[in-house]
């Protein structure tokens, strides 16, 4: 009936909710693990949020200081950041569709040098029922009633270098690092796209 809640879901999008499955191989001179999550949920009663970035993500796309600037009292910082991103957007009891999916990968070479390499990808989607939700400048959001949310990203990070030992002292010295990747994401709302970019 049209007045019960229901949900019906395969994870959630919060991190420690979702389907995980995980894998580590340790040799001698060689470490890899890798991880993959993934959610699905729909209905027409459950809250969603859309999941934050991990640490390591937030600091390679430059995002570390948000959680800071919105915790600022002036409230052209607050706006400023909340039409820059999706982020602001919480459905505390709502209906629609939301799906994401993480992989991480990261392989460890150590000798006399060691080789660091990092991978990331993934994405989440969400059509949602925002119906009497609004967002700064705007008193209702999303077209009839409906609002979707997307982001997609991928990272790839190295790091080279030599391991040192002098017996007083240990350490790694970098001889070489880079890193490359592309993070997108948006919500449509009604007369348009508004996205964000970093890369």
């Amino acid at each position: 009936a049209n007045s019960t809640d229901w949900y019906f879901a395969i994870g959630k999008p919060k991190y420690e909710e979702r389907v995980q499955l995980k894998s580590k191989l340790d040799m001698v001179v060689c470490s890899a693990e890798a991880e993959f999550t993934f959610y699905m949920q729909t209905g027409n009663a459950f809250a969603y949020q859309m999941p934050p970035l991990s640490n390591e993500l937030k600091k390679f796309f430059g995002l570390e200081d948000d959680d800071k600037k919105m915790d600022t009292d002036d409230e052209g910082v607050k706006n400023a950041r909340k039409l820059k991103s999706t982020d602001w957007l919480a459905i505390d009891k709502g209906g629609g569709f939301c799906m994401g999916s993480t992989f991480h990968a990261k392989l460890s070479l150590d000798f006399f040098l060691y080789v660091h390499v990092t991978a990331d990808l993934g994405f989440d989607v969400a059509l949602l029922d925002v119906s009497g939700t609004g967002c700064p400048g705007h008193s209702q959001i999303g077209k009839n009633n409906f609002y979707a949310l997307g982001r997609v990203y991928a990272a790839l990070q190295g790091d080279v270098g030599l391991k040192i030992n002098l017996g007083f002292w240990k350490g790694e010295f970098s001889l070489f690092s880079a890193g490359i990747g592309a993070l997108l994401q948006g919500g449509g709302q009604e007369g348009g796209f508004r996205s964000g970019t970093e890369g």
